[in-house]
């Protein structure tokens, strides 16, 4: 990953400001424009790919995660040359086009909104259900070697049982997310009301008596459960379900939590901030987000500098080198 420019990673609600007038981005000199896969997934649920003039325009580059010889994730990522969109979009689009995983039984969004207290249980055990079939057919139809993906598959089927155990077990009733927080000590406001120098810090302070037997990171998603107890994550991916926890236990949290509609909106904010992570600056419009990431990344101690554009009273709140109202 080159070191001599700055790297801005840009949400997607700075290129739909962009596209329609409000906000002027252009190429700078010894700035490179970054962006993700989630911006085509965000543009996909919407069916809306105007954004990727911007892209052009900026000569944006994209990020992707490194995996291993085992297709996992790792905490390495790099940004490829600049490429022209629709042509990165159409290898994206070749790449996953065969991933046949309903988004309306999908697990991550059936059980975050159940977690948040959504009526559908039924729909988290069906959805869990589904998962080991859905994994492996999109292994086989994507030309994964046999032999990795009968170990792979051995790893999902046993994080499968030990989920549904688990969901079976602390799930099957309805608790209403406020709860929730009181169960965890963040209700009544207690987790925004924190205004310290490392927020998940000090909310783990409020929290830690009432859970003694887990540690901060697990709590907020940096080490995850296993049958074999806690393991850690990499740091891109713990950022997302950090991003997460926080939500959950009420530190600028989203609206509409509980709507399972909601939830791929929330994991694309999550997974942002994970590229954002490997660039000097993430910029956006959404206070909630940036206070988020701003908690997170000073948790991790991570440079990303959080840039919160504001266009009140007309006046951006950002540098002028990366633009403003037109």
């Amino acid at each position: 990953m080159e070191d001599q420019k700055i790297r801005i990673y840009l949400d997607q609600n700075i290129l739909s400001y962009a596209q329609d007038g409000t906000l002027n981005l252009s190429p700078i000199e010894n700035v490179v424009w970054v962006y993700s896969n989630e911006h085509f997934v965000e543009m996909e649920r919407s069916n809306d790919f105007r954004c990727f003039a911007i892209l052009e325009k900026i000569k944006a580059q994209r990020i992707e995660f490194n995996v291993n010889q085992s297709f996992q994730i790792t905490e390495e990522a790099k940004i490829h040359p600049y490429e022209e969109i629709n042509q990165v979009y159409q290898t994206y689009k070749k790449a996953t086009s065969n991933i046949k995983i309903d988004e309306n039984a999908n697990f991550f969004r059936a059980a975050s909104s159940r977690i948040m207290g959504a009526d559908n249980f039924e729909d988290v055990l069906t959805s869990l259900k589904n998962c080991t079939t859905e994994i492996k057919t999109m292994f086989e139809e994507i030309g994964m070697p046999s032999q990795i993906t009968n170990m792979l598959m051995n790893e999902v089927k046993s994080v499968n049982d030990t989920l549904f155990s688990m969901i079976e077990k602390n799930l099957n009733k309805t608790m209403p997310l406020e709860e929730l927080r009181k169960a965890f000590g963040t209700d009544s406001g207690k987790a925004v009301a924190t205004k310290g120098s490392n927020i998940i810090e000090e909310i783990w302070q409020l929290i830690k008596n009432k859970n003694p037997s887990l540690t901060c990171d697990q709590v907020f998603g940096f080490e995850q459960m296993t049958e074999n107890g806690f393991k850690k994550v990499p740091l891109n991916l713990g950022i997302t379900a950090c991003h997460a926890a926080l939500n959950m236990l009420g530190y600028k949290a989203d609206r509409g939590l509980s709507k399972p509609t909601n939830m791929s909106n929330f994991q694309s904010d999550g997974n942002h901030l994970g590229y954002a992570s490997f660039c000097h600056i993430f910029l956006s419009a959404d206070t909630r987000l940036c206070a988020k990431a701003k908690a997170i990344f000073q948790y991790k101690q991570i440079d990303t500098r959080i840039i919160k554009v504001s266009f009140e009273n007309k006046t951006p709140d950002v540098p002028v080198p990366f633009g403003g109202p037109k």
